[in-house]
């Protein structure tokens, strides 16, 4: 971990899976960061996990990504062994417009992030989660945090 960017990040599943599908946009830059220099600590959840597995099995996503089973549960395995992982079942009260949404705000409360990157509006909505001072961002703001 850098000293200096002791930063803790819970992703979206679609940033990764934007990532895997164009490794060159400002999502695949982020997860090359976390993966070659160790840019943040990643915070992940078993639901998060969870979204990020069904997400790449979408058949609209597939027909990008091209993946099989097996290459996807060895990512999947290999982003858990890098991350830090949480449980993500603490129960929060917050009102968000997609409850589907609240695995990221456990996930970051459980793990102390700093910040949540998303391009979901949702969560975007929300701007930061006051109560635990966790800032929701896009790929791109985060990218250029990271710089």
């Amino acid at each position: 971990m850098n000293p200096e960017k002791n930063l803790k990040v819970v992703l979206d599943a679609n940033i990764f899976v934007s990532a895997f599908i164009k490794p060159s946009g400002p999502p695949g830059q982020i997860l090359k960061k976390f993966l070659k220099h160790q840019a943040f600590e990643l915070i992940i959840s078993k639901p998060i996990m969870e979204e990020i597995k069904d997400t790449m099995t979408y058949p609209r996503i597939q027909k990008y990504l091209k993946w099989s089973s097996q290459e996807i549960d060895l990512t999947l395995i290999a982003i858990e062994l890098l991350s830090t992982f949480v449980e993500g079942t603490a129960d929060i009260n917050i009102f968000i417009s997609d409850p589907d949404d609240k695995k990221y705000l456990v996930a970051a409360q459980e793990g102390k992030a700093n910040y949540i990157v998303t391009g979901d509006k949702h969560l975007l909505d929300l701007v930061a989660y006051d109560e635990e001072d966790i800032k929701i961002i896009l790929p791109k703001t985060f990218l250029e945090l990271l710089s």
